[in-house]
């Protein structure tokens, strides 16, 4: 993990460097161990590097060709040998070690193809001189972030922290973004944030910026192709070759382990598959008031694997205080209870002596792991005249869907027959409740009364697909749905889980995100996704034998552990009164005069628990961050 800013203008920038230090050391926390910088006339490109391994590691920004090219990177290479013996072959020297070196290397080489190239996740801002060209990039699926700013200059920094600590302007916040994350905790940090002017760099994408403009070329698309050879322990292969890969060798590991099967999966191969003189791996747990207790099935796979364990106490915890600390470190709003309580998991892990984190994140979203999709499956299988299938999962699904299998047949029988009449895309997108949820009819009308009248899109937009399903066989149905899901969720998990680790010093390692598991993940034929009614039954058929049963048994969803009607009803009422009768509060704008009332009357059916949360956070973070009165 690192810190990386940019200030970057063709006609040139003010040589203020005690400026640009001051910003480039609002992102301290990412990079604790060391700091550097590159100053020309047109740009100023600024590095906080952390060091994980057992020297001081390579200071950047790193330049090369004669001092015609200057790089800060933030990652890590997964095909470094590879590229290095690639790169070796065409006449490269190849004297430093670190990946950044290789990334200089691979542009000297194949200029912006070199993107292509690269395996891994970083983010990258790159000066060439020769061409007066800046190029900035993130890895295929966003793991590392950047963002970036055009106002006086160009900024670009790791997070926003970096952006508004140069420009005021920048604060202007974004009314539609509020809007749209308002009903039901959409945050889309691919291509928007609460900023009116401060962009993400979307993954998988190359911008090039020069003579003022910004060009933006895609190298990598999320093709899913079905291959039927494949088999579930291919998975499980993977999976551990990147946990061995990409986990830090020498320093203390914290897992995030819940009660459900993705953490535990983790936990069995960090135990089973891996040496433990190269991986000192704990495992950390917590398990909120109010909310699903997990305990039992996290004790299961302790017990099973063996893993050092310790579940995080909340008795002290001060609510108020911790969501404004979460608010600093994510520069934006979060989505729900459950976010703060993983920041607190992430503190103790840090306070324990960890220097990464380890999280089984994105299983959900690559291998079927939401009841919603169980709809469009069972469509599936019967456009595909899986009869048999058909019946099996039905009858497996009982549990999981909470339906005896006749009414879950008849629902798909149902759903197949509009599916010929409407088309698949349209039926995928009814059967998971999209339009349902995020347009006009009922995402704005679950928080029109508390929202000021405004001239803003009154639309909710949910998340464009930027996928290619032309290499699918059949399950059009199933892998739209599973994908549109993907799309939703994954720009969500990654802001969250860089926010929560980076704002505690931590390496974030999150192997379901490798873009080669997702790739395998996706290759399956869709009727292996949820077979015989289990939800991941992929993951679970690859799992089989380092699962404890008791786990492998459960078919519940669990969901991330919080609390919102708790944390907004109960623990954050008083503030949260006072703050509905403040001036403040009307002069956002944002808010309606009748807030006050409607609290007090969701708060006796605790109803739009989850909205009201939302409406208190976007209140601290308009005071907190748009104020700056942190």
């Amino acid at each position: 993990m690192s810190g990386l800013l940019c200030v970057f203008d063709p006609s040139g920038i003010p040589q203020d460097v005690p400026r640009y230090l001051s910003a480039l050391r609002r992102l301290s926390h990412r990079g604790p161990d060391g700091e550097g910088t590159y100053l020309r006339p047109q740009i100023f490109l600024g590095h906080r590097q952390m060091s994980l391994g057992p020297g001081p590691g390579e200071s950047q920004p790193l330049v090369g060709l004669g001092g015609q090219i200057a790089i800060a990177f933030d990652g890590r290479i997964a095909n470094r040998r590879e590229l290095a013996q690639e790169l070796a072959m065409k006449g490269h020297r190849l004297e430093r070690a670190s990946d950044t070196s290789l990334v200089l290397d691979a542009y000297v080489e194949y200029g912006e193809g070199c993107l292509q190239k690269i395996e891994g996740t970083w983010a990258l801002v790159l000066w060439d001189e020769r061409t007066q060209q800046l190029l900035v990039s993130r890895d295929r699926l966003g793991v590392r972030p950047l963002y970036y700013y055009q106002g006086a200059q160009f900024i670009i920094a790791s997070e926003i922290k970096g952006i508004l600590a140069l420009d005021d302007e920048a604060r202007i916040p974004n009314p539609r973004r509020i809007r749209n994350y308002l009903p039901g905790g959409l945050i889309d940090d691919w291509s928007d944030t609460f900023f009116l002017r401060v962009r993400p760099v979307p993954p998988g994408t190359a911008l090039t910026i020069a003579c003022g403009r910004v060009t933006s070329r895609r190298f990598w698309t999320l093709a899913p192709s079905t291959d039927r050879a494949l088999r579930p322990a291919a998975v499980l292969k993977l999976l551990g070759e990147t946990i061995d890969r990409d986990t830090p060798v020498d320093v203390d590991v914290g897992l995030s382990l819940s009660g459900g099967i993705d953490s535990s999966v983790l936990a069995g191969l960090v135990t089973r598959g891996l040496a433990p003189q190269d991986k000192r791996v704990q495992a950390f747990s917590i398990t909120p008031p109010h909310t699903a207790d997990e305990s039992a099935l996290i004790d299961a796979t302790v017990r099973h694997t063996g893993v050092a364990h310790r579940y995080v106490p909340l008795d002290m915890l001060d609510y108020s205080r911790t969501l404004d600390r979460l608010l600093d470190a994510h520069d934006e709003p979060v989505q729900a209870a459950g976010n703060l309580y993983q920041f607190v998991l992430r503190q103790a892990m840090a306070e324990a002596g960890c220097r990464a984190v380890l999280v089984g994140y994105g299983a959900d979203e690559i291998f079927g792991g939401y009841d919603f999709l169980a709809a469009p499956f069972l469509v599936s299988l019967m456009a595909s005249g899986r009869v048999i299938d058909s019946l099996r999962f039905a009858a497996g699904a009982r549990t999981f869907l909470a339906a005896h299998p006749l009414r879950i047949l008849a629902n798909g029988a149902r759903d197949f027959a509009k599916s010929v009449q409407r088309g698949v895309w349209e039926t995928a997108e009814r059967i998971m409740g999209w339009q349902s949820r995020w347009t006009q009819n009922h995402g704005l009308a679950l928080v029109s009364d508390l929202l000021a009248p405004s001239n803003v899109n009154e639309e909710i937009h949910p998340p464009t697909a930027e996928f290619d399903l032309s290499g699918l066989g059949s399950g059009h149905a199933f892998f739209e749905a599973l994908l549109a899901c993907f799309r939703a969720h994954i720009p969500l998990l990654v802001r969250i889980e860089d926010r929560n680790a980076s704002a505690h010093g931590l390496e974030l390692c999150a192997p379901f995100l490798d873009h080669r598991v997702v790739e395998t993940a996706l290759a399956f034929p869709f009727h292996e996704y949820m077979k015989g009614g289990s939800n991941k039954a992929i993951l679970r058929r690859a799992a089989a034998g380092i699962l404890a049963p008791e786990v492998q048994a459960q078919r519940r969803k669990f969901y991330t552990p919080g609390n919102n009607a708790y944390v907004i009803y109960d623990v954050l009422r008083p503030e949260f009164l006072q703050m509905l009768e403040s001036r403040s509060f009307f002069d956002t704008g944002i808010w309606s005069r009748d807030c006050k009332n409607l609290y007090l009357k969701d708060s006796a059916q605790r109803a739009r628990s989850g909205v009201w949360l939302r409406v208190y956070m976007v209140q601290r973070w308009y005071e907190r961050v748009v104020l700056g009165k942190g």
